[in-house]
Protein backbone atom coordinates (compact mmCIF):
# COMPACT_ATOMS: atom_id res chain seq x y z
CA UNK A 1 0.00 0.00 0.00
CA UNK A 2 1.00 3.60 -0.75
CA UNK A 3 1.77 5.57 2.86
CA UNK A 4 -0.54 8.11 1.95
CA UNK A 5 -3.59 5.89 1.58
CA UNK A 6 -2.51 3.61 4.51
CA UNK A 7 -5.60 5.55 6.60
CA UNK A 8 -8.21 5.38 3.58
CA UNK A 9 -6.88 1.31 3.09
CA UNK A 10 -7.41 1.06 6.91
CA UNK A 11 -10.87 1.97 7.26
CA UNK A 12 -12.32 0.18 3.95
CA UNK A 13 -10.70 -2.78 6.04
CA UNK A 14 -12.31 -2.05 8.65
CA UNK A 15 -15.85 -1.50 7.05
CA UNK A 16 -14.92 -5.17 5.36
CA UNK A 17 -14.66 -7.02 8.46
CA UNK A 18 -17.52 -5.40 10.03
CA UNK A 19 -19.99 -6.54 6.81
CA UNK A 20 -17.67 -10.06 5.81
CA UNK A 21 -16.34 -11.29 9.13
CA UNK A 22 -15.58 -14.66 7.93
CA UNK A 23 -13.98 -13.53 4.73
CA UNK A 24 -10.42 -13.04 5.46
CA UNK A 25 -9.04 -10.45 2.98
CA UNK A 26 -10.56 -7.97 4.98
CA UNK A 27 -8.95 -8.75 7.96
CA UNK A 28 -5.79 -9.49 6.06
CA UNK A 29 -5.62 -5.90 4.81
CA UNK A 30 -6.41 -4.60 7.61
CA UNK A 31 -3.25 -6.20 9.36
CA UNK A 32 -0.69 -5.00 6.72
CA UNK A 33 -2.21 -1.38 7.17
CA UNK A 34 -1.27 -1.59 10.48
CA UNK A 35 2.03 -3.09 10.03
CA UNK A 36 2.77 -0.23 7.21
CA UNK A 37 1.82 2.32 9.75
CA UNK A 38 4.04 1.01 12.23
CA UNK A 39 1.26 -0.57 14.17
CA UNK A 40 2.86 -3.91 14.99
CA UNK A 41 0.97 -4.61 18.21
CA UNK A 42 -2.32 -3.51 16.94
CA UNK A 43 -2.20 -5.61 13.61
CA UNK A 44 -1.33 -9.26 15.18
CA UNK A 45 -4.98 -9.40 16.06
CA UNK A 46 -6.43 -9.42 12.48
CA UNK A 47 -3.94 -11.23 10.69
CA UNK A 48 -4.16 -13.97 13.50
CA UNK A 49 -7.92 -13.94 12.44
CA UNK A 50 -6.61 -13.38 8.54
CA UNK A 51 -4.52 -17.15 8.78
CA UNK A 52 -7.30 -18.79 10.73
CA UNK A 53 -9.80 -18.10 7.77
CA UNK A 54 -7.54 -18.42 4.95
CA UNK A 55 -4.63 -20.86 6.64
CA UNK A 56 -2.47 -21.03 3.22
CA UNK A 57 -2.77 -17.29 2.56
CA UNK A 58 1.18 -17.29 2.28
CA UNK A 59 0.89 -13.12 2.42
CA UNK A 60 -1.24 -13.52 6.10
CA UNK A 61 1.07 -16.22 7.20
CA UNK A 62 4.29 -13.88 6.24
CA UNK A 63 3.30 -10.49 8.22
CA UNK A 64 1.78 -12.38 10.92
CA UNK A 65 4.71 -14.13 11.82
CA UNK A 66 6.87 -10.73 10.99
CA UNK A 67 4.02 -8.89 13.73
CA UNK A 68 5.13 -11.98 16.36
CA UNK A 69 8.74 -11.45 15.20
CA UNK A 70 7.67 -7.90 16.21
CA UNK A 71 6.77 -8.25 19.15
CA UNK A 72 9.18 -10.16 20.75
CA UNK A 73 7.62 -13.72 19.92
CA UNK A 74 10.43 -14.49 17.39
CA UNK A 75 9.82 -18.74 18.26
CA UNK A 76 6.07 -18.50 17.30
CA UNK A 77 6.30 -15.97 14.47
CA UNK A 78 9.04 -18.47 13.10
CA UNK A 79 6.52 -21.71 13.31
CA UNK A 80 3.93 -19.38 10.70
CA UNK A 81 7.00 -18.59 8.56
CA UNK A 82 7.90 -21.49 7.86
CA UNK A 83 4.83 -22.83 7.24
CA UNK A 84 4.56 -19.81 4.52
CA UNK A 85 7.71 -21.11 3.05
CA UNK A 86 6.05 -24.54 2.91
CA UNK A 87 3.21 -23.23 0.77
CA UNK A 88 5.51 -20.79 -1.25
CA UNK A 89 9.63 -21.79 -0.86
CA UNK A 90 10.07 -18.81 -2.95
CA UNK A 91 8.15 -16.31 -1.31
CA UNK A 92 10.97 -13.28 -0.68
CA UNK A 93 9.11 -11.88 2.54
CA UNK A 94 8.86 -14.81 4.38
CA UNK A 95 12.12 -16.02 3.41
CA UNK A 96 13.84 -12.60 4.98
CA UNK A 97 11.25 -12.52 8.01
CA UNK A 98 12.60 -16.10 8.49
CA UNK A 99 16.28 -14.52 8.75
CA UNK A 100 15.06 -11.71 10.36
CA UNK A 101 13.22 -14.40 13.49
CA UNK A 102 16.40 -16.62 13.55
CA UNK A 103 18.00 -13.48 13.83
CA UNK A 104 16.30 -12.70 17.15
CA UNK A 105 17.06 -16.09 18.36
CA UNK A 106 20.63 -15.72 17.68
CA UNK A 107 20.55 -18.46 15.27
CA UNK A 108 23.20 -16.25 13.14
CA UNK A 109 24.41 -19.25 10.49
CA UNK A 110 20.42 -19.75 9.90
CA UNK A 111 19.52 -16.71 9.51
CA UNK A 112 22.31 -15.91 7.16
CA UNK A 113 21.00 -18.78 4.57
CA UNK A 114 17.66 -17.41 4.94
CA UNK A 115 18.40 -13.32 3.72
CA UNK A 116 20.72 -14.77 0.55
CA UNK A 117 17.70 -16.68 -0.35
CA UNK A 118 15.70 -13.65 0.34
CA UNK A 119 17.89 -11.45 -1.73
CA UNK A 120 18.25 -13.82 -4.76
CA UNK A 121 14.60 -13.95 -4.97
CA UNK A 122 14.05 -10.05 -4.13
CA UNK A 123 17.92 -8.38 -4.66
CA UNK A 124 16.73 -4.99 -4.11
CA UNK A 125 15.08 -5.14 -0.53
CA UNK A 126 17.33 -3.08 1.80
CA UNK A 127 16.42 -4.27 5.10
CA UNK A 128 17.40 -8.20 4.19
CA UNK A 129 21.17 -5.98 3.16
CA UNK A 130 20.70 -4.40 6.64
CA UNK A 131 19.92 -7.83 8.64
CA UNK A 132 22.49 -9.61 6.70
CA UNK A 133 25.51 -7.31 7.68
CA UNK A 134 24.68 -7.91 11.30
CA UNK A 135 24.56 -11.91 10.33
CA UNK A 136 28.27 -10.99 9.12
CA UNK A 137 29.26 -8.76 11.98
CA UNK A 138 28.39 -11.46 14.68
CA UNK A 139 30.09 -14.17 12.28
CA UNK A 140 32.96 -11.55 12.49
CA UNK A 141 33.52 -11.30 8.81
CA UNK A 142 33.56 -7.03 8.81
CA UNK A 143 34.60 -6.81 5.66
CA UNK A 144 31.44 -8.13 4.29
CA UNK A 145 29.94 -6.99 6.63
CA UNK A 146 30.61 -3.54 5.28
CA UNK A 147 29.65 -4.38 1.80
CA UNK A 148 26.21 -5.69 2.97
CA UNK A 149 25.38 -2.53 5.20
CA UNK A 150 26.51 -0.36 1.79
CA UNK A 151 24.09 -2.21 -0.17
CA UNK A 152 21.62 -1.50 2.21
CA UNK A 153 22.06 2.26 2.20
CA UNK A 154 22.18 1.75 -1.40
CA UNK A 155 18.66 -0.07 -1.89
CA UNK A 156 16.82 2.20 1.14
CA UNK A 157 18.18 6.04 0.54
CA UNK A 158 15.44 5.72 -2.42
CA UNK A 159 12.83 4.06 -0.32
CA UNK A 160 12.75 6.85 2.47
CA UNK A 161 9.30 8.14 1.85
CA UNK A 162 7.79 4.77 2.17
CA UNK A 163 7.12 4.92 5.92
CA UNK A 164 9.09 4.75 9.30
CA UNK A 165 10.31 1.24 8.72
CA UNK A 166 12.64 2.21 6.07
CA UNK A 167 13.84 5.03 7.63
CA UNK A 168 14.62 3.06 10.79
CA UNK A 169 16.58 0.38 8.55
CA UNK A 170 18.04 3.21 6.63
CA UNK A 171 19.47 4.91 10.23
CA UNK A 172 20.66 1.12 11.36
CA UNK A 173 22.40 0.07 8.55
CA UNK A 174 24.41 3.72 8.61
CA UNK A 175 25.12 3.19 11.90
CA UNK A 176 26.31 -0.46 11.59
CA UNK A 177 28.48 0.40 8.90
CA UNK A 178 30.18 3.41 10.82
CA UNK A 179 30.71 1.23 14.03
CA UNK A 180 32.42 -1.36 11.54
CA UNK A 181 34.53 0.84 9.76
CA UNK A 182 35.82 1.73 13.51
CA UNK A 183 36.34 -1.71 14.44
CA UNK A 184 38.64 -2.01 10.87
CA UNK A 185 40.71 0.86 11.60
CA UNK A 186 39.62 2.49 8.14
CA UNK A 187 38.21 5.81 9.23
CA UNK A 188 38.68 7.64 5.63
CA UNK A 189 34.97 6.73 4.53
CA UNK A 190 33.48 7.33 7.81
CA UNK A 191 34.13 11.03 7.54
Amino acid sequence: FKQDHLEEVLELAQAMTRRYPAEPFGWKAMGAALVNQGLIIEATGPLTTAVELAPRDVGARSNLGFALLSNRRPVEGEVHLRVALRLQPTSASALINLGASLLAQHRHDEAGEFFRQGLAVEPTYGPAYNHLGQVLDEQGRLVEAVASYKKALETLAPMMTRGPSQRIHLAQAHQSLCMDYGKLADYTEVV
